[in-house]
Parts: structure tokens; C-alpha cells; sequence
């Protein structure tokens, strides 16, 4: 059966599978054996005067704390969905492109200036992307491609925030644990 060496606080500090000797501990400490474990030292609340550990019970969420939780979760969800990247057949195939803010603002800043060349021949723009096999390389897109990507990339983030509000509107509308639980990305 194992030791449980339990500082003055009453937190288990040192487990032990063979007898301690009091003597050798800390003033304060002491030495309970049991055959309990605690899962965590928070979980341990008292030891009683004839050894026996008692742990606290795990407080059981209310359903706004469910739901808060849940909530929380889906918009993670949501903002790493946009974070992924996106696909875009612009340059006549898909690509895949990078959608991480530093790579949204080079794509406002690449749509912004595809729009102020207007018809400027030969205008071109390098872009980041990886092709269908996923090498990724600087690949030239035309005022036309890059406002394609933009277009996209756009539609994408759009598409990730509508399934996230959808999907805030039924963990708001769940009456029960169990539907709010059912409500995934």
C-alpha cells in the first residue's frame, strides 16, 4: 500500500511504496497510507484524524458555463479554419494559398495595387502559393489572378464565420448538456 507524504498545508508532497518514519519529516508533515491516489494535489481537501484522504468533487458545470465553454471552442475552431489557407483556381489550376494575417494583409496589399495599376500592361504581382503537389514557390499572378485570389480568399473567411455563427446560434438555442456537446465544427 503506498505512503502519502502530506506537507503541513495537508498537499501531498512525496509518495512512497514502503514506511517513512515521521521523525525524519518536516514539523507539520506527516505520513497517511492508503490505497486512494489523488488524480491531482488540488483534488486532495483533508486528510481525517484516522488517515483517510478525502477529495474535493469535481463541480459540475452549469449550462451557461457549458455553453461559454462550448462557444469558446467553435470560435478557436472558426479562427484557425481561416488561418488554414485556401484554394483558388486563378493561375488556371488550384493553389493553394496562405492565410495567416501577415499573408492577408500581402494579399490586400497585392489586390490593392492590381487595382490602382488598373489596365497597366504587363502588370504582374509575385504571390506565394503551393500547386497541386504541394511545392510551394513565388508564381506570378496578373492584376485579373491576384484579385481572383483575393476574391477567394475573401469567400473563404466568409464561409468559415457563417458556419461559426451557425453554429453560436445552436449552442445558444441548446437547452440540455447533450445538445450543447452535439455541437461541433
Amino acid at each position: 500500500m503506498p505512503y502519502y507524504v502530506l506537507n503541513a498545508l495537508g498537499a501531498v508532497v512525496a509518495v512512497a511504496s514502503a514506511p517513512i518514519n515521521e521523525d525524519d519529516l518536516q514539523v507539520g508533515w506527516s505520513v497517511v497510507e492508503s490505497e486512494e491516489h489523488p488524480t491531482s494535489l488540488l483534488d486532495l481537501e483533508t486528510v481525517t484524524p484516522e488517515g483517510i484522504l478525502v477529495y474535493r468533487q469535481p463541480a459540475v458545470p452549469t449550462l451557461d458555463e457549458l455553453k461559454a465553454t462550448r462557444a469558446a471552442y467553435i470560435e478557436g475552431k472558426c479562427a484557425a479554419q481561416i488561418i488554414a489557407g485556401f484554394a483558388c483556381d486563378a493561375l488556371g489550376e488550384a493553389h493553394t494559398y496562405p492565410s495567416k494575417p501577415t499573408d492577408q494583409a500581402n494579399l490586400t496589399a497585392s489586390v490593392l495595387d492590381a487595382v490602382l495599376a488598373g489596365d497597366a500592361p504587363g502588370w504582374t504581382t509575385p504571390f506565394w502559393c503551393a500547386d497541386a503537389a504541394g511545392v510551394w514557390a513565388w508564381r506570378q499572378h496578373t492584376a485579373v489572378q491576384i484579385k481572383a485570389v483575393g476574391a477567394a480568399g475573401k469567400a473563404a473567411v466568409l464561409a468559415a464565420q457563417a458556419h461559426n455563427a451557425y453554429l453560436q446560434a445552436q449552442i445558444a438555442a441548446a437547452t440540455t448538456a447533450a445538445e450543447v456537446e452535439a455541437v461541433t465544427w
